[in-house]
């Protein structure tokens, strides 16, 4: 472990103990420090590897991605036995052993495929207390729960001003739109250039003010929030794979109708899927090197060319 148990270790001892031990060497070369932990009560002990004994028989999933997910939480978590104990798996079951070495620094190596960090992403958001994984969560009428804690999130840009409409150019108030989106499918797009399902970009719209404190010129953002919007990606709940979503007050909301201005909009402009990646200027880069511009965005900027 990382650090001193609150509990002291037990020696373990009789013909059972020996059994242990003999078995625990063999298997990672010295006993495990929660089996000594665990023997000051043999049903937990038992039980526990009851549960390990049934585990292993469980052969749905594949075998390294399993040893990985295990991996990951441990590292996470500070468990050194368990990364062990994972290492030895790996090798005994004839696993990429390379991989497992590198599973602490899984984030940063470049030996692991999308669908092995897909994986430990979710293990390690599943490990945490509360469990963290941030996507869309909805309630029983199919309402999107606001997500509380969209500010930690990966901010994306920020606009003022912005309107796509010029019918919506006379506002008579200033005010600032800022993105963020959810790091799961932030870190998705960095690898692929995509959006994947359970994408949650979330727009909140501030007033703007230009008198206060020093400021002498310019706009900065005041604390008034004007309005926060959505944009969901859920394959499996709708139609087209998106929805837009007006969260008031932090109340679950309902999906804006698919008949709203919005998703046409949003289809006929957008950079990549139905997002305006065109005004996030850490990702247009990105999404024009992996070639996953839509043909709609490509068909504006020739017009926009043609124009000038």
């Amino acid at each position: 472990m990382s650090r001193s148990p609150r509990i002291p270790k037990a020696e373990l001892t009789g013909l059972y103990g020996a059994m242990i031990k003999r078995m625990s060497r063999k298997m990672f070369g010295e006993v495990p420090e929660p089996v000594e932990l665990a023997w000051h009560n043999r049903k937990v002990l038992n039980f526990s590897f009851g549960v390990g004994r049934k585990a292993q028989k469980w052969n749905r999933c594949d075998e390294s991605l399993k040893s990985f997910a295990h991996m990951a939480t441990a590292s996470m978590v500070g468990c050194s036995f368990c990364l062990d104990f994972g290492y030895f798996h790996a090798h005994n079951e004839g696993l990429d052993v390379h991989k497992a070495r590198e599973v602490p620094r899984w984030r940063v190596s470049d030996v692991f495929t999308p669908l092995e960090r897909d994986v430990m992403e979710y293990a390690e958001a599943m490990t945490q207390t509360p469990v963290a994984p941030n996507g869309p969560v909805y309630n029983d009428k199919g309402e999107l729960l606001a997500p509380a804690d969209y500010r930690e999130w990966i901010y994306l840009s920020s606009g003022l001003d912005m309107s796509y409409s010029e019918r919506l150019l006379a506002m008579g108030h200033s005010m600032f739109s800022n993105v963020f989106v959810n790091p799961e499918a932030y870190r998705a797009f960095q690898r692929t250039g995509t959006w994947p399902d359970r994408t949650m970009l979330v727009m909140e719209v501030r007033s703007a003010s230009s008198k206060g404190s020093i400021n002498k010129n310019g706009h900065y953002q005041s604390g008034d929030v004007m309005g926060v919007e959505v944009h969901v990606k859920d394959s499996t709940r709708f139609n087209g794979g998106w929805a837009f979503f007006a969260i008031a007050g932090g109340a679950p909301a309902a999906p804006i109708p698919a008949s709203a201005e919005c998703y046409s909009c949003h289809r006929q402009h957008a950079a990549v899927d139905t997002t305006f990646v065109q005004f996030y200027p850490t990702l247009i880069d990105l999404a024009t090197k992996k070639g996953t511009l839509s043909a709609a965005y490509l068909q504006d900027q020739e017009k926009g060319e043609a124009k000038r």
